[in-house]
């Protein structure tokens, strides 16, 4: 009995010892394992890392595109408040070169008598036969404009 017990003693002596190796190779994959997925930690980490400054750097030049955007609109802006000062001063009050016109014609007066009826410039310049009349009498208040 006792060499039985020595026989099955040191086969269990060797089936542990053959566990212990499976575990310590086990051990060493899941170490190379745990190695690989730091490296590829790193590596992604570093790819955000690297889009990251990528878009960081695209977007610091489109807020210095906007701000020559900005620039740019602002001179604009002034542009416009400047030309729609100088068209209100244009419009301003009518001068006496404001008289109505036709075909190179202009009047001096804004309303007149000829042949007896009274007349306006502005209803003058819309009758063409009245106007042919005021051009062949050579109408005094009727001045020719280049």
């Amino acid at each position: 009995m006792a060499k039985q017990t020595k026989k099955a003693s040191a086969g269990t002596t060797a089936e542990v010892n053959d566990n212990k190796a499976l575990l310590e190779a086990k051990d060493a994959t899941i170490a190379e394992l745990k190695e690989e997925v730091v490296k590829k930690d790193a590596a992604i980490e570093n790819a955000v890392k690297e889009q990251v400054a990528k878009k960081d750097s695209e977007i610091t030049e489109l807020k210095e595109q906007l701000a020559g955007k900005d620039e740019e609109l602002a001179k604009k802006d002034e542009a416009i408040a400047t030309l729609t000062e100088q068209l209100e001063e244009a419009k301003g009050t009518p001068t006496g070169n404001d008289k109505p016109s036709y075909k190179g014609y202009q009047f001096l007066v804004d309303a007149f008598k000829f042949k007896g009826n009274k007349h306006t410039a502005e209803d003058a310049v819309k009758n063409p036969a009245l106007m042919k009349e005021l051009i062949d009498a050579k109408f005094s208040s009727l001045k020719k404009v280049k």
